[in-house]
């Protein structure tokens, strides 16, 4: 049964990708680390953080929906972050 967003197995697994780049980017080198790494963590934080501010708005399916919108634009700004790493 799902009652808050931490249930939510796209939450669950959009954590865990996050803390993976958080370690990831600390392996860069250094004149990646400012600018890349920075880029990394923002877009990968940036995925939990808006599946859990929709489900706080799901009530409101359009809301709802453009916060996953933005979750799934934030994963694929990761997938050519990673790329470029």
């Amino acid at each position: 049964m799902i009652k808050t967003f931490r249930d939510l197995e796209v939450y669950q697994e959009s954590y865990q990708l996050m803390l993976l780049i958080h370690q990831a980017v600390k392996k860069l080198p250094v004149y990646e680390r400012n600018d890349l790494a920075s880029q990394m963590r923002r877009a990968s934080k940036s995925c939990p953080a808006n599946i859990a501010e929709g489900w706080a708005k799901r009530r409101f399916e359009k809301e709802f929906k453009r916060h996953l919108d933005v979750a799934i634009g934030s994963a694929n700004e990761m997938e050519v972050h990673t790329e470029t790493a």
